[in-house]
């Protein structure tokens, strides 16, 4: 009777700390698999999407078009060496910054790589594209003047191509970064759209998105 008794005792005493356990495991499982999602999501460094994430959305919304932005900083590799890699970092979260203040609440924006970085305008035209690359211009000139007590006066070099139907993202991806390098060759700083000789930007007059009102992926 002792030991049937013990026998039946024993589960009543071991439940709760199984139950405890059990629960702290699945708690530890879900914040590790929700803290691999937002990396997978999104680049640790500038909060903008990551290269993978951003691709795939952007791809996505392809059939609705669009219009797509390669964004590169200018000089990058001087910063680097004049001041070291954390006013690089820095550099590199301040040009992410500009990008969401120059986007607007629908566009997508991801860092494709080092110091470059993409924006994809769901349903965008060119002139869509014109008036993004003029923003950008703008908020690159605002925002990265002085970093991490430097004057750097960072810029930044522009390509864009619209999705035509029927056009993978890679062929996509491929005229945008042709015209970013045109725009480098052309003297960096500007932006070239289509085919038309690149020119420097005029972003006068230019008001920049309230960032505070936008997220990290807008």
């Amino acid at each position: 009777i002792a030991v049937l008794g013990l026998a039946a005792f024993i589960p009543i005493i071991i439940t709760p700390p199984l139950a405890f356990l059990s629960l702290n495991t699945m708690r530890y499982l879900s914040q590790t698999l929700h803290s691999v999602g937002q990396q997978v999501r999104f680049d640790p460094m500038t909060g903008v999407y990551s290269r993978h994430y951003f691709l795939e959305i952007t791809r996505m919304q392809l059939e609705e078009g669009g219009a797509f932005l390669m964004i590169d900083a200018d000089h990058f590799k001087r910063i680097n060496d004049t001041y070291g890699h954390a006013t690089g970092d820095e550099a590199l979260k301040r040009l992410a910054q500009a990008l969401r203040a120059a986007g607007k609440p629908t566009s997508l924006i991801g860092r494709l790589g080092g110091e470059e970085f993409g924006m994809f305008i769901p349903k965008g035209r060119l002139t869509d594209a014109d008036t993004a690359a003029i923003r950008i211009s703008a908020a690159v000139s605002n925002l990265c003047h002085t970093i991490a007590g430097h004057e750097i006066f960072l810029t930044a070099s522009v390509g864009a191509a619209v999705h035509m139907p029927g056009m993978p993202l890679e062929e996509l991806l491929r005229l945008a970064d042709e015209r970013l390098y045109r725009a480098k060759r052309a003297g960096r700083n500007r932006a070239v759209l289509s085919e038309t000789p690149p020119a420097a930007p005029d972003f006068s007059g230019v008001e920049l998105w309230d960032e505070t009102a936008t997220s990290a992926a807008a």
